[in-house]
Parts: C-alpha cells; structure tokens; sequence
C-alpha cells in the first residue's frame, strides 16, 4: 500500500480489522482480498465464517510453483467469499507449504466446493484437507468477545 497505510476497513463485520501489510509478500487483508458485507452464517448475530487449512504434499513445492498462477487467477473469481486467504510458510520465511482460508459462504458443501475448484486442489498439491468454522476472538491485540 502507498506509504504503509492500512486500508479504511471500518465497517466491517465484527467491527474494524486492524492489520497493515507487513513486507512484501507478507500477510494479505481481508479487505485486499474480498469484500467483507455478508451477514449470514451466525450465531446468536456473530458471523462464524469458516477455516479452510490445506497441507501441500512433501516435495510439492516446484508443482505449487507451476500451479500457482491459475491459483491466483481462481483467487480473484472468488474474491468476494474471501475474508482472508495466504500462503503457511516453513521456517525459513519463504517456502510455502500449504494455505489458510477465511471463507464466508453459508455452508460446509460451500466451503468444499470453493477449495475443491482451487486449482491447487484440482493440481493434487494437497495432501490434507481441513474444514471447520472460525470466530474471531483476539485480532491484533483487540478482543471481540
């Protein structure tokens, strides 16, 4: 972002999201990758989206980098159910192994087909799959309980 400003997220469900870009390649914003307007999917009025975590493959990183385009390309067709979405990183800071979802659609068969026609998944890069619901409690030192 120009000069390290966080986007405008107020508005937002569940209140505003705290979070600035990091360094290149570092954390990407709900709002940077999907609109977060949708009211749907809660308990007692709290939005409970839900937590899509995928584990590539041993020795899957050259297959991840050749799919990773078309990954991306999908990405912006769902923007919109997006809330938060990025790469889980090994040790050294760099190699991607595997992916974090924030998904805001109304159902578990929702969720499954939105990973289900990520090319990455399509591209057998996954070895693992997990589905659940997530709220949010603590975000960037800031309680929404």
């Amino acid at each position: 972002m120009p000069g390290g400003e966080a986007p405008d997220l107020a508005g937002l469900r569940n209140g505003p999201l705290p979070l600035s870009r990091a360094a290149p390649g570092g954390p990407v914003l709900a709002a940077e990758c999907g609109r977060m307007g949708r009211t749907t999917n809660t308990t007692e009025g709290i939005t409970v989206p839900y937590l899509i975590e995928t584990f590539d493959r041993e020795n899957s990183y050259d297959r991840r980098l050749q799919l990773r385009d078309e990954h991306l390309r999908y990405l912006e067709t769902v923007a919109d159910k997006l809330l938060a979405c990025g790469a889980k990183l090994s040790e050294d800071g760099e190699t991607a192994d595997g992916g974090i979802y924030l998904v805001d659609v109304d159902t578990r068969d929702e969720a499954e087909a939105l990973i289900e026609a990520d090319p990455f998944h399509q591209g057998d890069l996954f070895r693992e799959v997990k589905i659940q619901r997530w709220r949010k409690a603590y975000l960037d030192g800031r309680s929404y309980l």
